[in-house]
């Protein structure tokens, strides 16, 4: 931490302001790398950190409400108050902690930061709104991770969103899958530029796709039915 004095002239008296920046780069796991100081500044201990999450010298850990983060085994350490109803990782903070926050263990919300930061991205080229179909596990998955994988032939299938959504049993029929695959159905916006039109192997039809995984995919509504 690298600390300047500035000096302020008053009526009566010298005030005195000190402005903080830090100049230290840390490694992949948080661990502090090195540190660069001045020679004639005055050290000030800094410890909050990433995340807002206060750093304890003695023990090495970074203390987050419930949550202790360990630079050195680069994962949370202490278990989710909310057990296994939060998955089957016990030990998960939240799906991105660079944009999500969970203080109190028990529900992860994203930051008002990172919904602006996903409005920013989806204004960056022609946008066009798709729909895909899922399961609950997936609709659950998608809305946690803020993530759509691409588990068949490493492609998203979708369909435009402009027309009105098949009901479960047409949607299972359409794909060929079995019952209860396409009980929910999310829809969001992306890049034009990274859809492609391919013949599906399995049944020989043209279908709208996305390569890759969809990652905070813009506008997410998550449709879930009963």
């Amino acid at each position: 931490m690298i600390c300047k004095t500035y000096y302020k002239i008053g009526r009566v008296r010298f005030n005195k302001a000190r402005l903080c920046t830090e100049n230290y780069a840390r490694n992949g796991k948080g661990e502090r790398a090195k540190s660069n100081f001045f020679k004639n500044s005055e050290i000030i201990s800094n410890n909050i950190h990433f995340q807002g999450q206060y750093f304890d010298g003695e023990t090495g850990l970074h203390y987050n409400r419930y949550h202790y983060y360990s630079p050195y085994l680069a994962r949370f350490i202490s278990k989710d108050p909310s057990g296994l109803l939060g998955g089957y990782n016990i030990y998960v903070y939240a799906p991105n902690p660079v944009g999500w926050v969970d203080p109190f263990g028990l529900s992860p919300k994203k930051g008002n930061s990172q919904k602006e930061n996903n409005n920013t991205t989806c204004t960056i080229g022609k946008m066009i709104r798709v729909r895909h179909y899922t399961n609950r596990k997936g609709s659950n998955a998608i809305e946690l991770t803020q993530k759509i994988l691409a588990v068949d032939n490493n492609r998203v299938y979708v369909e435009p969103a402009n027309k009105k959504p098949l009901s479960q049993i047409e949607a299972e029929d359409k794909y060929q899958i079995k019952q209860g695959k396409r009980r929910d159905y999310v829809e969001f916006d992306v890049l034009e530029s990274r859809t492609e039109w391919v013949k599906n192997p399995r049944y020989h039809r043209e279908e709208l796709t996305i390569k890759g995984d969809v990652i905070n995919p813009c506008n997410l509504v998550i449709n879930r039915r009963r």
